[in-house]
C-alpha cells in the first residue's frame, strides 16, 4: 500500500513518519474485526488513529 491507498482508507494523507503504525493500525483492526472500529478509520483524525493503534497494541501484548 502506499500513501494514496493509505489516504483513500484513512481519510487524511500520511506523513512518511506516520506510515509504519498505520499499516500496523490496519493490520490490527484486520486482527481485531469484532471492534467495529476499521469502518470508522476513515472518520478519525491522526491523533484519535494514534489512540486507536496504542489501545490495539496494548490489547495484542495481552
Amino acid at each position: 500500500m502506499h500513501r494514496q491507498a493509505l489516504r483513500r482508507q484513512l481519510g487524511f494523507v500520511p506523513e512518511e513518519r506516520d506510515i509504519d503504525w498505520l499499516y500496523r493500525l490496519i493490520t490490527l483492526l484486520d486482527r481485531y474485526p469484532h471492534l467495529g472500529a476499521a469502518a470508522d478509520l476513515a472518520q478519525l483524525t491522526r491523533p484519535e488513529a494514534w489512540g486507536l493503534y496504542c489501545y490495539l497494541s496494548r490489547l495484542a501484548l495481552g
